[in-house]
């Protein structure tokens, strides 16, 4: 059984049932976590993916989460750790689940209660002091695959906060996405 939710909290456990999900293109609402942890600046693991200053991680490569990869846990979940990092003194960013995954995948982050995970998560940003002294503001969690998933190439709608565009991405986990 894969350990769920917040290792890195001090928290685990399972689910008590897996839910059915409808795949929808309906606008979701983003959870706002403002549950983040700060560092000094670091540069981004090279299997990591950039866009401006976030970085998030991309599990195709084995270093990321050790020589066997994740397996589902009874309740058919599989669970890919690896937070998500907003770069000192940048605004809020959100990250979504494209429609054609919503069925299959969910962001998990600390502070959401649900332990599926979220469809959207807006990362709230570094809070003053840390921004005052030019820290990293990282969130704990990762992605949640479901049905008995282990692998998947994630679509992402990615909105940083002052930046009109939509970033739409792939983020491969277990496996290498097409190009």
């Amino acid at each position: 059984m894969v350990a769920m939710g917040l290792v890195a909290g001090g928290c685990s456990g399972t689910h008590s049932e897996v839910k059915a999900v409808r795949v929808t293109e309906e606008p979701v609402t983003p959870f706002v976590s403002t549950h983040c942890r700060t560092s000094e600046p670091a540069p981004p693991e090279p299997s990591y993916l950039t866009i401006g200053r976030l970085s998030v991680p991309a599990w195709s490569d084995p270093a990321a989460y050790g020589a066997t990869p994740p397996q589902p846990d009874a309740d058919g979940v599989t669970f890919y750790k690896g937070g998500v990092t907003v770069r000192a003194d940048h605004p809020k960013v959100t990250i979504t689940i494209g429609a054609e995954a919503r069925s299959f995948a969910r962001i998990v982050i600390e502070d959401f209660q649900d332990p599926l995970g979220a469809l959207s998560v807006t990362y709230a940003g570094t809070p003053r002091i840390a921004a005052e002294k030019g820290w990293d503001c990282w969130y704990v969690g990762g992605f949640n695959l479901l049905n008995r998933r282990t692998t998947a190439c994630v679509p992402l709608d990615i909105t940083i906060a002052g930046d009109p565009v939509v970033h739409h991405v792939k983020v491969p986990i277990g496996i290498t996405c097409p190009e």
